[in-house]
């Protein structure tokens, strides 16, 4: 729930309007936007860093230093820094924030993987789901009101730097609270990283279909969705509030599905055992 206050803090949303606040056009907000898919092509060496170090060390250090990646933004209105260089910061920090995401969640995927039990997994994350979304709500809520209120009329103003500020201490929480967690599959105990195992979905029919999809959704989604916020805010004019009202109704459903679906997901798997 708190990792939900740091995404509401430093998100997509925010992003932009760092975007719109240094004055980046559609193409480098483009560019901006798509770091975290092109980070995903380090999946192959962050499942060898969780391999050799161990889930737990691997999510603690990289999701700790993804958040507190944003420091920079924060301190930004004292670096003196040209409008050139401001823009190069912001692109240098969410590239950077948006590799080591994908190592710390690689590891995490399956650190919880080996924590939650398979009889009740569907259940927990469907409640799971439900509780980070209702905080993710609610964050998202005050930081448009923030950024409302305190937005400069020229510039960065002081709420975005408020917000990065508020990320890394977010950053700080949650690595505390997931370093009370233990890892039940320490270094030395997961199976050998091999590069052919990569292939073995595409053997699949049932693995390779749902890769398809996500291959299509993704491009399609891909085309229009890092300017869905840029459009929202420059031609439509909407506030931030209205924009985190939005994503709050979004929210609302997820809130009232994910339980159902997690339930059904447990009952399918027992199905098939």
């Amino acid at each position: 729930m708190f990792a939900e206050v740091f995404t509401a803090c430093a998100g997509p949303t925010v992003l932009t309007a760092w975007a719109i606040a240094l004055k980046l056009g559609p193409f480098l907000v483009g560019v901006m936007t798509a770091l975290p898919f092109f980070a995903q092509f380090v999946q192959f060496p962050a499942a060898w860093l969780t391999l050799c170090f161990g889930h737990r060390r691997v999510a603690l250090t990289a999701v700790c230093l993804s958040r507190l990646a944003l420091l920079p933004m924060a301190l930004m209105p004292w670096l003196g820094l040209s409008l050139e260089g401001q823009q190069h910061l912001l692109m240098g920090v969410a590239g950077a924030s948006a590799v080591l995401a994908v190592v710390g969640n690689n590891a995490w995927v399956a650190w919880m993987g080996e924590l939650v039990p398979g009889a009740v997994r569907g259940r927990f994350f469907g409640k799971r789901t439900a509780l980070t979304t209702l905080m993710g709500t609610a964050a998202s809520l005050t930081a448009g009101l923030l950024m409302d209120r305190l937005k400069g009329l020229d510039g960065v103003g002081l709420a975005l730097p408020l917000l990065a500020l508020a990320a890394c201490v977010m950053g700080v929480v949650t690595t505390l609270m997931m370093a009370a967690q233990h890892d039940p599959a320490p270094p030395g105990t997961a199976p050998r990283l091999e590069l052919k195992a990569a292939l073995l979905p595409w053997k699949d029919d049932g693995a390779r279909r749902v890769l398809l999809y996500q291959v299509a959704w993704n491009a399609a989604v891909g085309v229009s969705a890092p300017f869905f916020a840029l459009h929202s805010l420059q031609n439509l004019k909407m506030t931030f509030v209205v924009m985190a009202l939005h994503a709050a109704a979004v929210a609302g459903v997820r809130v009232l599905t994910a339980p159902l679906w997690g339930r059904a997901i447990d009952r399918l798997a027992r199905s098939r055992c």
